[in-house]
C-alpha cells in the first residue's frame, strides 16, 4: 500500500487537529481517537469537512471546518502544541 494521496493527508490532518482541539487522547489518530474518546462531541455537520474530487469545492471542507471549529486553527497553529507560528 502507497502512502496517502494529498486530499487523504490534508484531511487526516485537519481530523487530527480537531482530536487535538477536542483535547482526546492520542488526537495523531484524528477520528478514531475521536469516535473512541469523545463521540458525543463531533460536529454534528461533520459530513460536512470530507471532500470530493471536484477541483473546484476541494478547499471547502477545510474552510467549513476551520469555520465552525475555531479550536482547530488555534490548535494547529500554536506553537506550545507543535503547531507552526
Amino acid at each position: 500500500m502507497g502512502s496517502p494521496r494529498p486530499a487523504e493527508r490534508g484531511t487526516s490532518s485537519a481530523v487530527a487537529a480537531l482530536a487535538l482541539a477536542l483535547h482526546v487522547l492520542d488526537p495523531a489518530y484524528g477520528l478514531t481517537s475521536i469516535l473512541d474518546f469523545a463521540p458525543d462531541r463531533l460536529p454534528a455537520d461533520f459530513q460536512d469537512t470530507i471532500s470530493d474530487l471536484d477541483p473546484a469545492r476541494l478547499l471547502d471542507p477545510a474552510q467549513h471546518l476551520t469555520a465552525s471549529s475555531p479550536g482547530v486553527a488555534r490548535a494547529s497553529t500554536t506553537p506550545e502544541r507543535g503547531g507552526r507560528t
